[in-house]
């Protein structure tokens, strides 16, 4: 079974040089930076049986300097350009999501045009191994420093991908402690580690957060973030104002399916209690059929992660159309040898949700469609 791997990771080498330098030996309290190469993930692909991976740089992300825009613009564009030289190399295997350096608004939407137009020269150009975009939509964190992809101060960062028709793919991070009165009001004094502002920015420093320090983020804050993140989306209007953006929401959705109808109830009090005071309610109003709405026509949900069997079953109880649903492995911060010697068991238990026709759509066609224009 050929497959389309949409969760995959790259390390440049310069990237890792600059995740040490900022204190990410063990980023977000995992063990340590995982060995990258290209050399290596294309044995992993063979092994697998994948054909084609889209790489991305993963969490902390390319911000990786809080006090420094212009070196995390810098960081960004290095990362970017690695793995564009990676992908044109290997050009029957790669494809990649840019990195923006949010929360910077100005320098994500400078990256974006750059990114897009410097790709789309070099198609245009190439006459040997490599023609096409191998740019093909944006890595986005579910937060930037604390501001998360809905906040009114990224609208111009959606409106541009929006214009551009961008895949966005919306990966988790850790949470980032940020003084909020209206979160405290009532419960005691703010968290003291982020009451700092940086100087160079003009932007509050905020501190991440590790509420189990014995267990790493991503086994159960990254879920609960790409929560944050794709509510976030919905309940300040972000995806319904920009519906040229198609979103891919990682590990079968994360904590999202059996949370709809609470957020979406608990929207309509929000906004009912703030008319009846004359405030701003700071969200819309949506109901749990509108929510179901924007998953089926604008979102995408990949397998990374262990989905199987309860988790996919829960999201496949909200989104039953195989035509949503993507191959992702998350390697290599899922290590390559686990995921080689489960790949029978994993092939299986994909035959078992998705028999015959549908299989193929999951594994391959549905990101052959949505991310690389192909129509079968």
């Amino acid at each position: 079974m050929e497959k389309i791997d949409v969760h995959a990771h790259a390390i440049p080498p310069a990237y890792r040089a600059h995740l040490v330098a900022y204190g990410h030996e063990h980023p977000d309290g995992m063990p340590s930076i995982p060995a990258w190469s290209a050399a290596s993930h294309l044995a992993f692909m063979e092994k697998m049986g994948i054909y084609m991976s889209i790489l991305s740089i993963t969490s902390p992300g390319t911000s990786l300097a809080s006090h420094d825009d212009e070196l995390n613009r810098r960081i960004t564009r290095e990362a970017n350009d690695d793995l564009a030289r990676t992908c044109r190399e290997h050009s029957d295997k790669f494809r990649f999501f840019a990195s923006l350096p949010l929360p910077d608004v100005d320098g994500a939407l400078a990256e974006i045009d750059r990114v897009l137009d410097r790709d789309e020269q070099a198609s245009e150009q190439q006459t040997g191994l490599a023609p096409g975009r191998m740019c093909v939509g944006f890595v986005i964190l579910s937060n930037a420093a604390g501001t998360y992809p809905g906040d009114k101060s990224l609208a111009p960062v959606w409106e541009k991908l929006n214009e551009r028709k961008a895949v966005v793919f919306v990966h988790p991070t850790s949470c980032h402690l940020c003084p909020s009165s209206s979160a405290t009001a009532g419960h005691g004094e703010p968290p003291t580690a982020s009451a700092s502002t940086s100087s160079r920015n003009g932007r509050r420093a905020v501190s991440s957060y590790h509420p189990l320090p014995v267990l790493p983020n991503p086994m159960l804050e990254f879920p609960f973030d790409t929560t944050r993140a794709i509510v976030s989306l919905i309940l300040s209007g972000t995806i319904q104002r920009n519906p040229d953006v198609q979103i891919i929401i990682p590990h079968a959705g994360a904590v999202l399916p059996p949370l709809i109808a609470r957020f979406a109830a608990v929207s309509s009090f929000i906004v009912q209690a703030a008319s009846a005071t004359g405030q701003d309610a700071g969200v819309i109003a949506v109901s749990e059929q509108e929510v179901k709405k924007i998953f089926a026509r604008r979102c995408y949900f990949d397998l990374s992660g262990t989905p199987f069997p309860d988790q996919l079953k829960m999201l496949l109880l909200v989104m039953p159309d195989a035509r949503r649903i993507l191959y992702g492995t998350d390697y290599p911060f899922t290590p390559g040898n686990a995921l080689i010697a489960a790949k029978t068991v994993l092939d299986g238990a994909l035959l078992q949700f998705f028999p015959g026709e549908k299989a193929d759509k999951v594994m391959r066609e549905n990101a052959a469609e949505c991310i690389l224009g192909q129509r079968e």
